[in-house]
């Protein structure tokens, strides 16, 4: 029996007295889930953005919307990019030591992964063991290409309240609160990534009222 859809992935956030977010820690399901949405056709990702627009899209978005589709395109291919280099029918996978130079990101129409059959010296296939290289190396990328004041870690609870602190954070003026991510936060964090715009946080989940 199929499970039924996830509405959203949890994430932990803690906000200020002032209700600004200071951290953010995610879990690994929504690494996979931006995993996912890299290797999504880019006119899926348009389509999500703009059924997601409907409630969640500023009045500032809308008066900009073709703009905001550009900045969308070009978010999602420089992060693709050191990671991806993308071509017309393929992204290759700009490979590090640990991956190799054999594995590829093929794009095809169901944007799924397909790893070359590189040898080893017994003349077995390495291509299992070249997708494990893949994915964790794509995890330990991701995790600092979307924006600096986003942190993705396999964690599934903030474990860093104490280096908070030590910063000079009073514990007593902190806010812990659990947020979901759904498909169009992703879209809106991505539309955000390359815009420099250092509250994306905070315009992505707003504080409740005081």
């Amino acid at each position: 029996m199929s499970q039924p859809a996830v509405e959203g992935l949890p994430a932990d956030i803690l906000r200020g007295s002032d209700g600004r977010i200071i951290y953010m820690e995610a879990t690994a399901e929504v690494v996979e889930g931006l995993i996912r949405l890299l290797q999504t056709p880019l006119c899926a990702i348009i389509d999500a953005s703009r059924a997601g627009s409907k409630d969640e899209t500023t009045e500032e978005d809308e008066e900009d919307h073709n703009s905001i589709m550009l900045n969308l395109l070009q978010s999602v291919e420089a992060l693709r990019s050191p990671l991806f280099t993308c071509s017309k029918d393929k992204l290759q996978l700009n490979a590090s030591p640990a991956v190799g130079n054999a594995i590829q990101c093929m794009s095809n129409s169901s944007a799924t992964w397909t790893a070359a059959q590189p040898q080893n010296s017994h003349g077995r296939s390495g291509c299992r063991q070249g997708q494990q290289q893949v994915q964790r190396f794509i995890k330990d990328t991701v995790r600092f290409l979307i924006t600096n004041d986003l942190t993705i870690t396999e964690s599934s609870s903030i474990t860093s309240i104490a280096l908070v602190s030590a910063s000079g954070c009073p514990l007593d003026k902190l806010v812990t609160e659990r947020v979901l991510i759904t498909r169009a936060k992703i879209v809106k964090l991505l539309m955000y990534a390359l815009r420099n715009n250092k509250t994306i946080l905070d315009d992505v989940f707003p504080a409740k009222d005081q």
